[in-house]
């Protein structure tokens, strides 16, 4: 049995998972097992994942079946199928200084404790591109070596927890229910419990936080990664240089009677319950739960998770869509009974017949998910088959899009093609494309499509 089992959610961004498996293997801990938890990835993440694992034995690779949408689901399968009696957590975008884990062990064995956290710099963006001069934020500080309440910030990837914290505090709970983050949320009910957190007074991480990078999830820049992980290869100063310009978390009110007011009312607050962290998204930033999630999956570039209407087969339909609408750009899509449209047609539409499909509502729904980091569509392409004087409108992604031509096709009586120039922004900041097309004329049957 391994002595670290370290788990990895991973989603799209193969291009970082490099960076993130050879901080591991760069560890001077060697007794480990990893675990790349695949979020039904797109192509290319769980086949990058792979041809890793291949060369090392310590490494496995699941692929969950299902999109979670977010980390606390595949870290949560990961915690499941793992065995060693320590557990770490690395997020595929962030970078473990090689004496992370001895760090982390030797600490949670010296304190007596339940989980260690190290301290991790946030690395920030240089003014001007110049990454020797990247900006930090410091997190994981703490009040006497021991976890605050109201001080302590600490990503996942800064963790070590023993396996039986699980066992009591329970798994991590879903972002959706949580009105700050899944992880903090976590270790607060953790120190409600009185279990003992140590904060370790050395730096062994390094973090780049998707959700202050805007598009980070569509994409390819591992620029930062692979300057960063040359750096903690080969320079040894780094953290010297990252701790000279880096700024704390936690920042002090300048007038010591205001503090001292607003320290101790929020370590009452977490005396009675109540994670003072979650108040203040509550009361500043008027969130609620779930709203935090949604805000860093749009700052991403994902498509929003929340179920937009209480109609629930239409929930499990959507879900399904958006799951199996994966498309290469340029592939015809026959809609006939046989063909493959049924993956990209949603809410608004007849059963296929041998022609194609009709509309029995005058809005329906096409959907895309593109396949590839950076693949652009310009023109949707469609052959319809229409009664006279039908006309149709499109939009995609709420914005409406204008018709580039109209001509008759001989190819069935009646038979168009309708063709729709995309704006150059439609898909620059996602890869998920929702058409919606209108006629106000019924009878009109869709007889194939391609997005080009």
């Amino acid at each position: 049995m391994p002595r670290v089992s370290i788990i990895m959610a991973a989603y799209g961004r193969p291009h970082l998972l490099r960076w993130a498996i050879e901080s591991i293997q760069n560890q001077t801990v060697t007794d480990w097992e990893l675990l790349v938890v695949s979020d039904a990835c797109p192509l290319g993440t769980a086949e990058t994942a792979q041809a890793l694992a291949d060369a090392d034995h310590r490494i496995r690779v699941i692929q969950m079946t299902r999109n979670w949408g977010e980390q606390s689901g595949p870290n949560n399968v990961g915690l499941a199928r793992s065995c060693a009696p320590l557990v770490a957590f690395l997020n595929q975008d962030d970078l473990w200084f090689p004496d992370h884990l001895e760090v982390l062990i030797d600490w949670i064995d010296a304190a007596g404790a339940d989980i260690a956290v190290g301290a991790s710099a946030h690395v920030g963006f240089a003014p001007d591109g110049d990454m020797r001069r990247c900006p930090s934020g410091l997190a994981g500080m703490g009040d006497n070596g021991a976890y605050c309440p109201v001080k302590t910030f600490s990503p996942m990837s800064a963790w070590l927890v023993k396996r039986h914290c699980f066992e009591r505090i329970g798994v991590l709970p879903r972002a959706a229910e949580c009105v700050a983050e899944s992880s903090q949320t976590w270790l607060f009910r953790a120190w409600k419990r009185k279990l003992k957190i140590a904060t370790a007074t050395e730096l062994t991480c390094l973090i780049f936080s998707s959700g202050s990078r805007a598009n980070s999830y569509l994409n390819g820049d591992s620029r930062e990664q692979a300057y960063f992980g040359e750096q903690i290869h080969s320079n040894p100063y780094l953290r010297s240089r990252i701790l000279a310009h880096a700024s704390p978390s936690y920042c002090p009110e300048s007038n010591p009677r205001k503090e001292f007011f607003k320290f101790h009312f929020k370590k009452l607050q977490a005396h009675l319950g109540l994670f003072p962290r979650a108040l203040e998204f509550w009361f500043k930033h008027d969130r609620r739960s779930g709203d935090y999630i949604h805000h860093l999956r749009s700052i991403r570039g994902l498509a929003d998770h929340a179920a937009k209407t209480s109609n629930y087969s239409q929930v499990l339909r959507r879900r399904w869509i958006n799951r199996n609408c994966l498309y290469e750009a340029g592939t015809r899509i026959d809609c006939c009974e046989g063909g493959q449209a049924e993956r990209h047609l949603g809410d608004g539409w007849c059963l296929a017949d041998d022609i194609g499909c009709l509309m029995h509502a005058t809005t329906v729904g096409v959907h895309f998910r593109l396949q590839g980091q950076n693949v652009r569509a310009t023109r949707l392409v469609t052959l319809w088959q229409l009664p006279p004087g039908a006309i149709l409108y499109a939009g995609v992604n709420g914005t409406g899009i204008a018709l580039a031509s109209a001509v008759e096709s001989n190819e069935l009586s009646g038979a168009a093609e309708w063709v729709w120039e995309l704006p150059a922004d439609a898909n620059a900041t996602t890869r998920i494309l929702n058409f919606e097309i209108h006629s106000p004329t019924p009878g009109c049957r869709l007889v194939r499509m391609r997005l080009e």
